[in-house]
């Protein structure tokens, strides 16, 4: 146990260092593997910092189709806990998704409800961490287009 506490640490501050880059700063790329996330075979990542102003909203469009057996968008804050999902929308997954006419599915992380389907609530975290989680497929991850919009500028984009 002791091993894996270290061993997980040692991770996240690696993973920490490369994520946060401004480069970075509000897209969602393929989470590097080598071997070390311990991960079962066919458990992909896109994984990705945000930071967003009081009236600022985090726009993704994935093309996210049926190729895995599951896959799900979880918001994060800072240190990789989700935020309380009891209370607030904090995941999305392939079957609560709500897809757009043409198949992709659009993500809104936002501090407060743009009155879209599948909005994540920061719950007052201004920056954080985003990932999809793509499980038990052979094919590629899907690409995750992201832009900052203003908050009311959500349902026209």
């Amino acid at each position: 146990a002791a091993l894996f506490a270290s061993a997980s640490f040692a991770w996240w501050l690696q993973l920490r260092r490369e994520q946060s880059t401004t480069e970075l700063l509000n897209t969602i790329p393929p989470m590097k593997d080598e071997g070390d996330l311990l991960t079962p075979d066919n458990v992909r990542y896109l994984s990705g910092d945000w930071a967003l102003g009081p009236d600022e909203a985090l726009v993704i469009d994935i093309d996210a189709d049926d190729t895995a057996d599951y896959w799900s968008v979880v918001l994060m804050g800072i240190w990789g806990e989700t935020v309380d999902w009891r209370t607030r929308p904090a995941v999305v997954n392939h079957e609560t998704a709500v897809r757009r006419p043409d198949g992709t599915v659009r993500i809104v992380i936002a501090h407060r409800d743009p009155g879209v389907p599948n909005w994540l609530d920061t719950a007052g975290h201004p920056q954080g961490s985003v990932a999809l989680r793509w499980f038990r497929s052979d094919a590629p991850l899907p690409t995750a287009r992201t832009r900052v919009v203003a908050h009311d500028d959500v349902a026209a984009s």
